[in-house]
């Protein structure tokens, strides 16, 4: 049996009105177009379009957004997170990510996109932030595409395009005897407990590493 399709009820449509909508109705039909399909589907968007409406008037997200998504992955965090590093998470979001491509649909969202959002961090050189909204902008998609939100991710190949962080190395002992004079304060050390066990931990794990470096751990080095 085939699917039908109601024009409307009279009197609330006259009979030339549903003439017209027969008419176009045959239309699709000639085009390859199932009238079904279109009208249920132009239904669902006014459905749509008038949720969208009163969520924006509610200061809401529009349905189906980057934002929209964004919340629901951060909501979804909320409990996995300390409140604090939550907080800030959130406020980075809203800060860098919102204004540009917050309102566009996430299907929509494109890896230009992206990058231009993360250029400006990249111009002044602060490439942890950059790497960090990057890796949450990422994480978004992920949570969308196994809730069937998008298909795609279009953060993963700006990835390449910010530079690496430099790592700064700190100073270093390595004269055999500070080292030693080193662990002697260490196992010399008189404050609390707690501390005086930390420290003697750290007292092994650095004799264990001089050792496997070469190093000879002698009564002038232990004390």
């Amino acid at each position: 049996m085939c699917p039908k399709i109601t024009l409307g009820a009279y009197p609330d449509l006259s009979l030339a009105d549903a003439r017209g909508k027969a008419a176009k109705y045959r239309e699709y039909i000639v085009n390859g177009i199932d009238p079904v399909i279109e009208h249920n589907d132009k239904k669902q968007s006014n459905k749509t379009n008038q949720q969208n409406a009163d969520r924006i008037k509610a200061g809401l997200p529009v349905l189906g957004s980057f934002t929209d998504v964004a919340q629901q992955w951060l909501k979804s965090l909320e409990h996995l997170t300390k409140p604090q590093t939550h907080i800030k998470k959130t406020s980075r979001i809203e800060r860098l990510v919102f204004p540009s491509i917050g309102d566009i649909l996430i299907n929509e969202v494109k890896s230009s996109e992206i990058l231009a959002l993360l250029k400006p961090l990249i111009d002044k050189s602060q490439l942890e932030t950059a790497h960090r909204v990057h890796s949450e902008i990422s994480s978004i998609f992920d949570y969308g595409i196994v809730h069937n939100l998008c298909v795609y991710n279009p953060a993963q190949p700006v990835a390449k395009q910010i530079p690496a962080q430099k790592v700064k190395h700190r100073a270093a002992i390595i004269d055999p005897k500070l080292v030693g004079q080193l662990l002697r304060d260490i196992q010399n050390y008189q404050g609390t407990f707690v501390v005086q066990m930390a420290f003697r931990n750290r007292w092994v794990t650095i004799t264990d590493v001089m050792t496997a470096h070469g190093f000879r751990t002698t009564a002038s080095t232990q004390g």
